[in-house]
């Protein structure tokens, strides 16, 4: 009987150890997640304010125009998925 009590207590301790560590992944995976929304903003800012300065030529932008919008549509996407999936995430918790 000892004997099966200290291998369900080691599975148990198991078990919370498993759940502490996904636990802790999720919580780093989402402030990865966090973090690379708000890269992904800040980014769209600064170019946008450089694009503005005097200095780049207007040809210049012609020239970049696709590039640049290509640009703009992938970090609005990648903070568009991430409010998405926070937004998806409070649905399913509660």
């Amino acid at each position: 009987m000892t004997q099966r009590r200290r291998v369900r207590d080691d599975e148990e301790d198991l078990a919370m150890k498993e759940a502490q560590i996904d636990l802790e992944n999720r919580d780093k995976r989402e402030d990865q997640q966090r973090r690379m929304a708000w890269i992904a903003m800040i980014s769209m800012i600064v170019l946008t304010a450089f694009l503005f300065l005097p200095i780049v030529s207007p040809e210049r932008i012609a020239a970049l125009a696709d590039l640049l919008s290509m640009f703009y549509i992938a970090q609005a996407g990648i903070v568009a998925a991430f409010f998405g999936s926070q937004a998806y995430m409070s649905v399913t918790r509660s």
